[in-house]
């Protein structure tokens, strides 16, 4: 789903949905991967984070037995590639694990060429693990589908050590190296070191002058995070110090909830939130402690119906905002070559 607002001082919310075989959208790159234990068509049980705690990168291909890319992908030996030369033997190093998920609840002999109109025997060759999505005792349950938001078939993912997951997609084996080299940080070695992970309060838009922060802090060091400060700033100016306890193992992650922050006045903001002392001691690691979240305050309502025909050459016209909610890249263009009843449109 793909939602984009464009505001004149009383917020105007314009949605557009964009369908998929599924319903859901995919992981968004740099969230954490959900981990998982699942067994093999072989009965042997693998868990995600075991190799990601080895410093491992993970492919993983979630497909289906009969969709046409997904085979033509699976036959390339691209993924084979990676396996044979990055994985558990790999000939180069072994930095790297693959393992293919038949997502769409398909039988065994479906996977092995028989029925479900299936492309053709897929564990032919495949020298990586293979997981089922069927009902148990031959799969696994489709909650792993669930979990990583499958919304269409060949969906690619690589996950990174610190348990971060992107979508790297149909690539090449070398392009798939260069990829998690790229995006995947190597293990961490810092003992105590906290994260601040991601804010997902504020949003961007707010009709009243009060806000309610929450943030997910990660315990980037070896040792168990139990403790940390906070500092929550508005605009540069501390607002709020707090303190958070619990119990994280390396590459863990909490959300920590502060206290309403009320009086914030109309116009652009910026909400800053720093950490510190981990476990009681310095921060071995400064560059990961802040983050920043910029939103905009608006509380002056402005009388409707409202009416734009965006006509003029200037957008977003006067007013207003054109605003990418969900910070894809994604958002509105003015097209000057068609109309309602003159040129423009959006």
């Amino acid at each position: 789903m793909k939602k984009f607002n464009i505001l004149k001082s009383l917020i105007l919310v314009i949605a557009i949905f964009s369908f998929t075989s599924k319903s859901n959208a995919q992981l968004s790159d740099g969230t954490i991967a959900p981990n998982w234990t699942l067994k093999d068509i072989n009965g042997t049980n693998y868990t995600l984070y075991n190799y990601l705690a080895q410093g491992k990168r993970v492919v993983i291909d979630f497909s289906a037995v009969w969709c046409p890319p997904c085979w033509a992908y699976h036959t390339s030996g691209a993924l084979e590639g990676v396996y044979n030369s990055y994985g558990p033997t790999g000939t180069i190093n072994q930095t790297m694990e693959v393992f293919f998920v038949e997502a769409d609840e398909n039988s065994l002999a479906c996977l092995q060429g028989t029925g479900c109109s299936t492309q053709g025997d897929w564990t032919a060759g495949t020298p990586y693990p293979m997981f089922l999505t069927c009902s148990p005792p031959s799969g696994n349950g489709p909650t792993v589908n669930s979990n990583y938001n499958i919304a269409y078939f060949p969906t690619v993912y690589t996950v990174c050590p610190d348990h971060t997951i992107y979508e790297s997609g149909q690539l090449t084996t070398s392009q798939h190296y260069s990829f998690a080299n790229s995006n995947c940080a190597p293990l961490s070695t810092t003992v105590n070191d906290v994260k601040a992970f991601s804010c997902s309060t504020p949003n961007i838009i707010y009709c009243v002058g009060t806000l309610s922060p929450s943030f997910t802090i990660q315990n980037y060091g070896t040792a168990n995070l139990t403790s940390c400060n906070v500092t929550v700033k508005l605009d540069g100016t501390t607002c709020q110090t707090t303190s958070w306890t619990g119990n994280l193992a390396m590459y863990g992650t909490a959300v920590v909830a502060i206290n309403q922050i009320t009086g914030i006045s109309n116009g652009a903001h910026t909400l800053t939130i720093e950490l510190d002392t981990p476990n009681g001691v310095t921060d071995e690691n400064i560059s990961n402690n802040s983050i920043n979240k910029s939103f905009n305050v608006m509380t002056t309502p402005t009388s409707i119906p409202i009416s734009q025909n965006f006509t003029s050459s200037t957008f977003p016209p006067s007013g207003y905002d054109a605003v990418d909610v969900t910070t894809d890249g994604y958002n509105w263009a003015r097209s000057s070559t068609a109309g309602h009843t003159a040129a423009g449109s959006t």
